[in-house]
């Protein structure tokens, strides 16, 4: 059965069961940069269902990496929750974070959805995440601050 079968006869969110122990076995059969490109490709189709898979498919953080890059780019306001939520499980709130950060230089609407739905994905206990999310704040705050003096200059 094709991959691309099972992912468009499913709902939004998940696979079924069966399917989706079809599809994580079908991919760690083969290198996790080939699995990529195919989760690439599902993400494509059904964003959210290819998370799951990803989970627990991918470990190689530069593989990680470039699946939430591709997200963060193509993501929405309410995505952007769970592409959040998988690179925190994946690589740890601080690598999300800095990830973000080098993202939103070229983007600063992504940087808006995660200063929106970061805070309740990082632990209260976490102060050194919350310290790194304080900084990436203010260097948001100071780039918008930026921009629009840019924008008042042009005009």
């Amino acid at each position: 059965m094709k991959i691309e079968d099972i992912v468009n006869r499913n709902n939004f969110i998940s696979l079924l069961p069966e399917d989706e122990k079809y599809v994580v076995a079908y991919l760690r059969s083969m290198p996790e940069d080939e699995a990529l490109d195919i989760i690439l490709d599902m993400v494509k189709q059904k964003s959210l269902i290819s998370l799951g898979v990803a989970k627990k498919v991918l470990h190689k953080k530069q593989l990680v990496v470039q699946l939430l890059e591709y997200g963060f780019k193509n993501t929405d306001a309410q995505r952007i929750n769970r592409w959040l939520q998988f690179g925190i499980v994946k690589l740890g709130a601080r690598s999300v974070i800095r990830l973000i950060d080098e993202l939103s230089v070229s983007n600063l609407k992504l940087a808006d959805y995660a200063l929106y739905w970061l805070p309740p994905l990082i632990p209260k206990k976490e102060t050194k995440t919350w310290s790194y999310f304080e900084i990436f704040k203010s260097k948001i705050e100071a780039r918008k601050t930026q921009k629009q003096n840019q924008d008042l200059l042009e005009k």
